[in-house]
């Protein structure tokens, strides 16, 4: 009798739970459940922690510029850049025997003389790791790999998004842990959501800093936005296809090995600062990274410049230029963005595209997107526009401009 009243009390509770759909309470589900739950949050809490560990680690490694006074300038106010030095001298104590060599410690006349022998230095060190023998011969079984990774078209995808758009400005954000005038820019640092959303809102192609010395980046920031940048492709491919947007390695290149580096880590692009190079040297790095595969943008600062880059080299061996706000002698920057304006402007820029072509497009970089006019970021990308320029890099103003990114993060600073 009482076995026959259980059992009927069963089916009921067992026909309740199919007629109602709701799951029947189970007290050991449920602290599965819970210990799952903890579990995640404890997984999640770790790699913020990482995240934020990294970020701390980057900030300290950077550099701080220190300068000798007014930098020295040649007669066409070109900053006067001198190399490394590198036979100075310092005390060296073993046991109690010392040697006394007399000190030649130099300072750099400009920031960005100190950037470039911070620059020089840890090539040094890159070299040490892995000499240039073996580099190449790891480049090389790279590019006969087909398996691996090749540079695409990066310039391609930006003027196809302007031509959709009816020669919309287009702009190009750029990634950077920080800014050597402004510090951190995010409190968290992750390239690969940075990517994901850049990549949903739209982005063209991207920028990717992965300076160590100013900037806290590093190579592996290359290989992870260009992973990134393809799963997310891929999570929102349509019948029409979705294409990973390239990345444009952004670093102080001032030898060969750094691009085979950069071919390594899977740039499609590389940028070139003409205030930090040579006519000679200018040449040469844009052979040896169109031999790579790679497309070159060449970022100038003043007029002089832009005349270097046309005397130095032909038509169509660089894929854009970009005119910069940025001051080569303190790297901080016109705030009132008058310096990319007057070189987009300038009878040299004319020339050059006169010689290099009228479609060669012309960036601008350096507080866009925190400059104001009569308190609107706008109306500066509106006066770039009216200058002639193509686009702009952002990278500072969409750290800024909002914590939370949206689809709308590439159109807020033409639209608002």
């Amino acid at each position: 009798m009482l076995h026959a009243f259980s059992h009927h009390i069963f089916s009921c509770a067992y026909n309740l739970s199919l007629e109602t759909k709701r799951p029947v309470y189970s007290p050991r589900n449920a602290a599965i459940q819970k210990a799952n739950d903890d579990l995640q949050k404890q997984k999640e809490e770790a790699e913020l922690k990482a995240l934020d560990d990294e970020n701390t680690k980057r900030t300290l490694l950077t550099k701080t510029q220190t300068t000798s006074g007014s930098a020295p300038r040649s007669e066409d106010g070109e900053l006067i850049i001198k190399r490394r030095e590198v036979h100075s001298g310092r005390a060296i104590s073993v046991s109690t025997v010392e040697w006394s060599v007399a000190e030649k410690t130099a300072v750099p006349t400009s920031a960005l003389e100190g950037f470039m022998w911070d620059k020089e230095a840890e090539v040094d060190r890159f070299r040490e790791r892995v000499p240039l023998p073996n580099l190449l011969s790891q480049v090389k079984i790279s590019m006969m790999d087909p398996g691996s990774s090749k540079p695409r078209d990066w310039i391609g995808p930006i003027l196809q998004s302007a031509d959709a758009a009816n020669g919309k400005f287009v702009i190009i954000p750029e990634c950077k842990r920080m800014e050597p005038t402004m510090g951190s820019l995010r409190k968290r640092y992750n390239i690969p959501k940075l990517v994901k959303q850049f990549t949903q809102a739209g982005a063209p192609a991207i920028s990717i800093n992965c300076d160590g010395v100013l900037f806290g980046g590093t190579l592996e920031d290359i290989t992870a936005a260009r992973e990134a940048a393809s799963s997310a492709a891929v999570a929102m491919s349509t019948e029409d296809g979705v294409i990973a947007p390239p990345v444009l390695a952004s670093d102080l290149i001032l030898y060969p090995y750094q691009l085979y580096k950069l071919r390594l880590a899977g740039a499609d692009a590389i940028s070139l600062v003409a205030g930090s190079l040579s006519n000679k040297d200018l040449l040469y790095l844009t052979k040896i990274a169109k031999s790579l595969q790679l497309q070159v943008v060449i970022s100038v600062s003043t007029k002089v410049q832009i005349q270097k880059v046309m005397n130095s080299l032909d038509k169509g061996s660089f894929a854009a230029l970009s005119v910069t706000n940025r001051d080569m002698e303190t790297f901080g920057f016109d705030e009132n963005g008058s310096q990319a304006i007057s070189l987009l402007e300038s009878s040299e820029l004319a020339e050059l595209k006169e010689k290099h072509g009228d479609d060669l497009p012309v960036f601008a970089e350096g507080r866009v997107g925190l400059i104001n006019h009569e308190g609107d970021s706008s109306a500066y990308i509106q006066k770039l526009k009216e200058a002639g320029a193509f686009g702009a890099f952002v990278g500072s103003g969409l750290a800024k401009k909002k914590e939370g990114m949206d689809e709308s993060i590439l159109k807020i600073l033409v639209e608002e």
